[in-house]
């Protein structure tokens, strides 16, 4: 059938094995990093907990406790073996005291360096690489068989386009999701066997929302890539526009996107913040002194 002639003309093409190495070894390096690195922040969550919680059994009374302060620690995610999130700040111990906002020691120390590159985790895999594959597969499905005189053969028979079309985009579409699926499930399998992690039943059915949302917007990214295939008459020009659309949706909308949210509503100041707790905690402060 002609869904089985574009998928093993995409599973047969030096593309599909390029992006099948490249996408598999950056989620298997990806985890295995990640993975290392939540044991590690694990581990010093523990050892902090503890030793926070021996510091404030050692005082005699909670004005003691409201001055010295009580430390706090922030637990790392389950989603920090496949996500990085916001867990980029390497210092996650705080002090929490009545008139001030509590805030991680290293938020102020952070190289400055660091936020300008993306973390190598699952959703860069997604968002960039496998959406710029989606517009390399099929850029070229109809204005290159265009181009070869091979699209008016195909069109000489009793073939309706609209099947055409569709046989073209389940070909390409189950070609580019191959590597990911099979990049996701080695993902589990390493995070399943290693015996110093354990994902709770919500963690995994949070994991494959992620999964089913990530296929579908590679789903809607490939459609893209088709249409502009079908209304350009060169490859060139149809690479050249899916590009410009990549550049776009991938690296333009998502940055000016908090920005623009920003002026619209503004977050409060820490200085505003601190004034509230001051104003919230007033009263309790002085019937606590008082007695």
């Amino acid at each position: 059938s002609l869904k089985k002639k574009e998928l093993l003309d995409n599973l047969l093409s030096f593309r599909f094995v390029v992006s099948s190495i490249i996408v598999v070894l950056i989620m298997l390096l990806s985890t295995g990093i990640m993975v290392q690195d939540y044991v590690n922040k694990k581990d010093a969550f523990i050892q902090n907990e503890t030793a926070h919680r021996k510091h404030a059994e050692s005082l005699d009374n909670y004005m003691e406790l409201m001055f010295t302060g009580i430390g706090a620690d922030r637990p790392p995610s389950e989603l920090q073996f496949f996500y990085t999130g916001v867990e980029k700040n390497p210092n996650r111990s705080t002090q929490i005291f009545p008139f001030f906002k509590p805030s991680f020691m290293g938020e102020l120390n952070i190289n400055p360096v660091f936020p300008l590159f993306p973390a190598v985790d699952l959703l860069f895999v997604v968002c960039i690489v496998l959406s710029l594959l989606a517009f390399v597969y099929s850029y070229d499905a109809v204005c290159g068989e265009r181009e070869n005189g091979t699209l008016k053969l195909l069109m000489s028979y009793s073939i309706p386009r609209d099947k055409v079309i569709l046989a073209k985009w389940i070909g390409g579409y189950v070609a580019l999701i191959i590597p990911y699926i099979l990049g996701i499930f080695i993902m589990c399998l390493l995070v399943i066997i290693n015996p110093r992690v354990q994902m709770s039943g919500v963690g995994w059915g949070a994991f494959f929302m992620t999964v089913i949302v990530s296929l579908l917007f590679i789903g809607v990214m490939y459609s893209i890539g088709l249409f502009v295939s079908v209304k350009s008459k060169l490859s060139s020009t149809s690479i050249s526009v899916l590009l410009f659309i990549w550049v776009i949706f991938v690296l333009i909308i998502p940055n000016a996107v908090p920005f623009l949210v920003d002026q619209l509503r503004p977050i409060s100041s820490p200085s505003q913040v601190m004034s509230r707790i001051k104003y919230k905690s007033g009263d309790t402060l002085n019937t606590m002194i008082d007695e």
